[in-house]
Order: structure tokens, then C-alpha cells, then sequence
């Protein structure tokens, strides 16, 4: 507003400038120099301070009109930094907490993991001392008849392989003599004889007291499965000698051999061989029974 009205004036006084110009010089004549001279001088030189007061004005308001928008220009450029200082701020201090809130995070999932993977460690310690009790014998150490018939059932059938039943004849009258905790022992003695001897030929289990069997790896097409059952059969009294237990106690063992093609479940073998085991008996035991010979 104030620039408009300096230009105003500046214009008014100008063009009242311009209109005396115009006037002297129609009115000049050769004759009369000084009068023009005087008359310009005495006429035209207030207009002259006027106009250059006016103009003087005018620049003071452009300047003054710079100096407020260079100042609204430098205080809009100062809000800005500030505005974009404050943001750099902000945004240094959210990276800052979000870094240190993910660190936070790792280490929380690091820990949770570190205790899952113990709770699994401890969980599948668990569940293998779980199948330990339920598939071996904890008195001899040897895998019981629920291991034996897994195995089995992965065997029947499928592959050639030879299997023996042993036990050990009036082992009730140890315990009845001696004591069950002797005749315990005489089972741990007979299990780690059989482990010691023949755990390079066969898988030995303990299925029930005193009752062992022997499934000899691979397939073998002689007759050594069918000594190596006799031979045990023959020593497995033995260990109860080193534990003082002196008799003339001795067993009875029933052999098969099972062929690829057999159609027979593993509890209908173990029913088989032990059912053989028994006739032994009956017939005073001390004897195997060959079941390939019945066929």
C-alpha cells in the first residue's frame, strides 16, 4: 500500500514537472536567455527537489518493501532448518529407539529360542528315557519283547534271517533257593555273556525273565545260526557259577529260520517259538528244537 501511494505522488509530481518543462520552453525566446534561465531556475528547481524527494520516498519504500520480504523470506528459511533440524531430530531418535528396541527383540527371541531349544532337548530326553523303560529291560539292560516284534515286523516277510528262543530250565528254584535278588543277578550275568559273545552275529533281547532271543543279522545260508544256538544254549548257565549259585541247572532253546515269502505276523513267530520252548520242556528239557524240521 505504501509502495502504491509513492508511486502515485511520483507520477503526479513528474507529470506537474513535465507540464512547466513544456510551458518555459513555448514561451523561450531568442532574446530573452537570462529571464528563461532565471525563470527555470526560480520555476522549475522545487519541482526538480519534489520529484527527486519523491523518488527518494519511493526507493525508501522499495527498500524498506526487500528489507520485510528478505526478512519474512529469511525467517520462512529459518522456520524451515528449524522444521528440518527438528524432523532430523525426531528421526535420529526413532531410528535410536527403534534400534534399540529391536536389539531388545533379538535378544527376547534369542532367549525364547535358547529355552525352546531346551525344552525340545528336554522334551526328546524325555520321550527316549519314555522308550527306554518301554523297550528294554532295565534289570539286564537288553531291548524287551515290544522292541523284538517292532523289529520283527520290519524283517517278517520281507528278508531271510534265523531266530532263536532260549530259557533256562527251573530257573524258579534259584529264585526259591538263593533269593530274587541272586537270581536277578544271574540274569545280568547271562546278559552280559551273551552281549560280550555273540553281540557280533545276532541282536540278543530279554523278552520275559529268563528268557532271551537271539535274531542273527543278515542271511546266511549255512548252518552256523543253527550251532551258534546249540552253543549258546550249552554255556547259558555258566554265569551263574561266578556268582555262587552251584547246580546242575540247564536249558532248553527252540531255532527258525524265516524266508523272504513267509506270510506270519511277529507275536504268531514269537507264539511259535515259544510254544516249542515249552514242548522242550516238557520232553525234560536241555535241548533245541529245530521248527524248520516240523515244516
Amino acid at each position: 500500500k505504501k509502495e502504491k501511494e509513492a508511486i502515485d505522488s511520483f507520477k503526479s509530481r513528474v507529470s506537474i514537472y513535465y507540464k512547466k518543462i513544456g510551458s518555459i520552453a513555448a514561451s523561450i525566446s531568442p532574446s530573452d536567455k537570462n529571464d528563461v534561465k532565471s525563470g527555470y531556475l526560480q520555476e522549475l528547481t522545487p519541482l526538480k527537489e519534489s520529484v527527486e524527494q519523491s523518488l527518494s520516498a519511493l526507493n525508501d519504500a522499495s527498500i524498506t518493501s526487500c528489507d520485510a520480504k528478505a526478512k519474512k523470506n529469511n525467517l520462512i528459511f529459518i522456520c524451515t532448518e528449524i522444521v528440518i533440524a527438528v524432523l532430523s531430530v525426531a528421526g535420529l531418535l526413532a531410528i535410536f529407539i527403534a534400534r534399540k528396541k529391536a536389539k531388545r527383540t533379538i535378544a527376547h527371541l534369542a532367549k525364547r529360542d535358547a529355552e525352546l531349544t531346551m525344552a525340545t532337548e528336554r522334551a526328546e530326553a524325555s520321550k527316549q528315557a519314555v522308550q527306554d523303560i518301554a523297550y528294554n529291560n532295565i534289570l539286564t539292560e537288553l531291548p524287551n519283547r515290544y522292541r523284538l516284534e517292532s523289529e520283527l515286523d520290519t524283517k517278517l516277510g520281507k528278508i531271510q534271517f534265523d531266530i532263536a528262543l532260549f530259557d533256562i530250565d527251573g530257573f524258579k528254584r534259584i529264585n526259591d533257593t538263593y533269593g530274587y535278588e541272586t537270581g536277578d543277578q544271574c540274569l545280568a550275568n547271562i546278559a552280559l555273556m551273551l552281549k560280550k559273545n555273540y553281540g557280533q552275529y545276532a541282536d540278543i533281547y530279554n523278552i520275559n525273565g529268563d528268557e532271551f532271543c537271539l535274531v542273527f543279522r543278515g542271511s546266511a545260508s549255512t548252518s552256523q545260526p543253527l550251532n551258534i544256538a546249540n552253543q549258546i544254549r550249552q554255556q547259558l548257565c555258566i554265569p551263574l557259577q561266578s556268582i555262587g549259585v552251584i547246580s546242575n541247572t540247564t536249558s532248553s532253546a527252540c531255532y527258525c529260520r524265516c524266508f523272504k515269502d513267509d506270510k506270519i505276523s511277529p507275536s504268531a513267530l514269537l507264539m511259535r517259538l515259544e510254544s516249542a520252548l515249552h514242548a522242550a520242556k516238557e520232553q525234560g528239557g536241555n535241548c533245541l528244537i529245530n521248527l524248520n524240521d516240523q515244516q
